[in-house]
């Protein structure tokens, strides 16, 4: 089932964020109200879905740098950082349909541009580490 999920795992993520915003966006769009307790259980279930892919990732990872396939890992700080800007547009397409569209919008932006940073410091720092 683990593996499952890791060889799909672009499916669960954007399916994942489709299915937390699928009851507001009905509620905008053609005024079906979801409970709270409905859309609560999905957020509750989408993300821990989205966490046990996440450390099948982790752990395939782990597997193929004992075996003889050396794939390129990030350091810990940038995984981390990719996590919480996957968190932070999470959050900020919530925002943005439950909340406040512009301010979501804003944090969705700043939550994309916090990942972009941490991959290019992460990999400025494999540079120096090369060199």
């Amino acid at each position: 089932m683990l593996g499952l999920l890791v060889a799909h795992r672009t499916v669960v993520y954007l399916g994942g964020l489709a299915v937390i915003a699928l009851p507001i966006a009905l509620e905008a769009a053609a005024g079906i109200t979801v409970p709270r307790a409905v859309r609560t259980a999905l957020v509750a279930v989408t993300l821990a879905v989205m966490i046990v892919t996440y450390l099948g990732e982790r752990r395939a990872r782990r597997a193929a740098r004992r075996g003889e396939t050396a794939e390129p890992s990030y350091p810990l700080r940038t995984r981390l950082a990719a996590v919480l800007a996957l968190a932070g547009v999470a959050a900020g397409l919530y925002a943005a349909l439950e909340v406040n569209p512009i301010l979501g919008l804003l944090f969705v932006g700043g939550a994309l541009l916090f990942g972009r940073i941490a991959f290019r410091d992460g990999e400025d720092g494999d540079r120096r580490a090369e060199a």
